[in-house]
Parts: C-alpha cells; structure tokens; sequence
C-alpha cells in the first residue's frame, strides 16, 4: 500500500502482514520475505497485525534482520509511533477491525 504523508509532502511503501500468532513475542515471517523486501523495498515499512498485545506494530525494512522469528514488542513500534497523526479514535476502530479479520480468518465458515 502507499501511503502519502501531505505535511511532510512523503510516499511511504506500507506492507501489512497479518499473523495469528498466540503471543506478540512470537511472530513468524519468513525470512525470504524479509530478504525480499530489504533487497527491492528497503525503505518500505513493515506493519504486523496480532490478535494480542498493541495488535498493530511497524518498523522500517531497513531496521529489521532477516530471521524468521520477530518480537514484535523489541523488534518493532508499536503503529502510532511511526504513525503518529492517525487519530486514537481511527486507530482504535482499525483494531478492532483487524480483530475481527483474524477471528475470521481463524474460524471458517
């Protein structure tokens, strides 16, 4: 996704991945996804959906080491950190929303 920053007049290049793991602490990514995105999209930000802890964290490309296992709560911000103008109230609403998607996601139909 691309996101447009008008009072810093900045493109961000946002890749959201959602993951159901059972603890922030413990987050699986593959590490040639990340490899991936460090050799064409370096500067783009990673942004992680949990259904615990802040439940939505981000950190830049560029910080993060290719491993395969993260800790969301030392390896990345917590979202309004390195988005700090979406407003509580949004941010609150996305949540929930992401909630709803894993729950979703976890249970079908």
């Amino acid at each position: 996704m691309i996101v447009y920053d008008d009072e810093r007049k900045d493109l961000m290049l946002v890749e959201v991945k959602l993951r159901n793991a059972p603890k922030e602490t413990k987050i699986l990514i593959y590490s040639r996804f990340i490899a991936n995105y460090k050799e064409f999209w370096n500067d783009s930000i990673l942004v992680i959906v949990v259904p615990c802890g802040n439940i939505l964290y981000a950190q830049k490309v560029s910080e993060l080491e290719a491993k395969g296992e993260y800790d969301a709560t030392l390896e990345f911000e917590k979202f309004e950190a390195v988005f700090p103008r979406v407003k509580k109230e949004d941010l609150s609403h996305f949540k929930n929303k992401a909630l709803d998607i894993i729950k979703a996601s976890s249970h079908p139909a």
